[in-house]
């Protein structure tokens, strides 16, 4: 079965080409993402399509027509291998939902989603993919109430995790590391340890990435991401010199940016005394984030450890200058635990939540996803 004998009985219904990607870009420069604080726009730049190789070669950009043939939806599904029980299986990822306001388009949406999922297993470009999941803003209210919540689709969400997306923006004067922390910038004869150190920590996690020869997710990235290679890595040494953490700051920009249309009152209001220190986004600008791909800090390490080795991490890429020309650097925390190693930085922070969607009546349900953090980068969604 093929995805176009799915679509046969939706005929405004299409896989995107690049032929596409004009009007793709102009649709999406509508719609806007809006929580109590801030209304944020998604800019991708002169090509939709590029930000999507960044996260994986295998992806699919569906859009639905209206009856004006204008375009009224676009979604994404990125496919990946990733771990679920140690095994590699392919994971999919539902993102860049975006919709117009023809309340028709939406129905038949959740009648072509419920199809794909009840079918997913069958279906020949998705090669046997059998999850997927997606992830939800707690107070993206649209959302929670047309889709996760919403008790009569025939597909359903099933929350696995939640998690935070911290946003940290200043760190404080005179802050200094512990001093138990040898940290620098990775070189090429530090790759075989690296690629290692990554493959250990994502053997047992959920979706875990895959670091080996066959599909090294380390060597897709230096050749996708933009200007990435292993000197943009940052690794912490113990004292018996091993690898014990490692982090790669990165902007996707001009590939993926986020654009500031409105702030609430409340939100300036507690910005304004941060301001004073530090450049911050204001309305109708860009927002210059760095993202923390690659986060790790060693399974081995007790929780204490952990807080001490990533706050000495911090301090030392801010005492680098690294985050000089950002307003803020972000990065993923399950089980709010990384947060703990914020002493001395002031920071907020988003609450989010990581999904399995699946047909109700054809579900293969992820069980236990363990206690390790899930692999999921959130830079590439």
């Amino acid at each position: 079965m093929k995805i176009n004998d799915l679509l046969a009985n939706y005929p405004n219904f299409s896989l995107a080409t690049r032929d596409n990607n004009k009007e793709i870009l102009q649709f999406i420069k509508t719609k806007s993402l809006k929580t109590p604080f801030i209304d944020i726009q998604y800019d991708r730049g002169d090509d939709f399509f590029s930000f999507l190789e960044q996260s994986s070669p295998n992806y699919f950009v569906f859009i639905a027509r209206d009856k004006s043939n204008d375009l009224g939806l676009v979604g994404t599904l990125i496919i990946r291998e990733g771990r679920i029980n140690n095994k590699l299986t392919p994971i999919g990822y539902l993102g860049d939902l975006r919709l117009g306001p023809k309340l028709d388009i939406l129905v038949a949406w959740k009648n072509v989603i419920s199809l794909f999922l009840k079918n997913l297993e069958d279906i020949e470009e998705f090669n046997g993919l059998k999850y997927i999941i997606t992830a939800v803003m707690d107070n993206n209210n649209q959302a929670m109430n047309s889709l996760v919540n919403r008790k009569k689709n025939k597909f359903a969400y099933r929350k696995l995790i939640d998690y935070r997306m911290v946003n940290v923006l200043i760190k404080l004067p005179f802050l200094k590391g512990s001093g138990r922390s040898s940290i620098m910038f990775a070189k090429k004869q530090d790759l075989s340890e690296l690629t290692l150190f990554l493959e250990n920590q994502n053997q047992k996690r959920a979706f875990g990435f895959c670091y080996e020869k066959e599909s090294n997710e380390l060597t897709r990235r230096f050749t996708s991401w933009n200007d990435f290679t292993i000197e943009n890595y940052i690794i912490v040494r113990d004292s018996n010199n091993h690898i014990i953490a490692c982090t790669a700051p990165y902007n996707p920009t001009p590939d993926k940016s986020i654009h500031i249309k409105s702030i609430s009152r409340l939100t300036n209001l507690l910005l304004a005394p941060i301001r004073i220190f530090k450049q911050l986004p204001r309305e109708n600008t860009d927002l210059k984030i760095s993202y923390l791909t690659s986060l790790e800090v060693s399974n081995s390490l007790e929780d204490k450890q952990q807080h001490v080795v990533f706050n000495d991490l911090l301090i030392w890429c801010w005492e680098q200058g690294i985050f000089k020309n950002e307003h803020m650097i972000s990065f993923c925390d399950f089980g709010h635990s990384l947060q703990k190693g914020l002493r001395g930085f002031i920071y907020g922070s988003e609450d989010m939540s990581l999904y399995q969607v699946y047909h109700k009546e054809k579900a293969q349900l992820l069980q236990n996803i363990g206690e390790l953090p899930p692999g999921f980068e959130m830079a590439l969604v």
